[in-house]
């Protein structure tokens, strides 16, 4: 659960933190984050709060990383 959660948080801190000029969070950071495990959190956010929609960057890494997670549990299922 806590890799799900911590993009999630990530995500949701950045885009409250943008329009109040609170430091942000490393676009590096949300892009490991969302490879370590956190994919489905940070579709969530993604799509939920409209967080970093329009960098065409963030779509290729969460899609990236969601062909990538879903080939580990497809794996990991059939094994």
């Amino acid at each position: 659960m806590a890799p799900t959660r911590s993009p999630r948080v990530l995500y949701a801190y950045d885009k409250l933190a943008a329009p109040r000029r609170w430091r942000r969070v490393r676009e590096r950071a949300l892009w490991v984050c969302c490879l370590a495990g956190g994919v489905l959190g940070a579709w969530l956010v993604f799509l939920g709060m409209r967080h970093k929609t329009r960098h065409r960057s963030f779509w290729l890494a969460q899609s990236l990383a969601s062909v990538a997670w879903g080939a580990v549990l497809t794996f990991a299922w059939t094994r």
